[in-house]
């Protein structure tokens, strides 16, 4: 009966690199939205959502304070949902001087996956006071469709 040795060098440097590694990563997100300009790819997914579930139904709130209602399109299939509206810079005047800008301009756009599906053609949608405020019916298996959501204003 042979026995084989299997010997393995250390290098400890090794082992502080891969944890160096793998703390950029962790950071990775965070360190981008600090670094990059306002308008850049970054800030694309950047406007806060609420979604609750109840046995019957869902509840997303989207906070789009200044955004135009007709500028919002909401796009549902029985699996996921995709909102996506445009906020256009307002175009200053040759004499201003911009000291400061933490609004976000630019297309926007966030897709949500369903944990059960959904009739997504019963899907209502009310904008008021810079909340849009999406009722998303639960329902077992449905077709695969996707269809416009019409968005009332108040």
């Amino acid at each position: 009966m042979s026995v084989i040795m299997y010997s393995r060098r250390l290098y400890p440097f090794d082992e502080l690199e891969a944890i160096r590694n793998q703390i950029n990563h962790a950071f990775e997100p965070v360190m981008r939205t600090f670094t990059q300009e306002p308008h850049s790819s970054a800030f694309q997914h950047s406007f806060p959502l609420e979604l609750s579930e109840s046995a019957s139904h869902y509840t997303l709130q989207a906070s789009l304070p200044g955004v135009d209602p007709n500028s919002i399109d909401v796009q549902a299939s029985p699996k996921s949902l995709n909102l996506s509206f445009e906020k256009p810079a307002p175009t200053p005047e040759k004499e201003d001087i911009l000291h400061l800008s933490e609004i976000r301009y630019g297309k926007f756009r966030r897709t949500l996956e369903f944990g059960s599906p959904v009739v997504s053609d019963n899907i209502q949608a009310e904008y008021r006071h810079g909340i849009l405020t999406l009722t998303i019916p639960k329902e077992g298996a449905q077709q695969e469709k996707t269809v416009k959501v019409n968005i009332k204003t108040s």
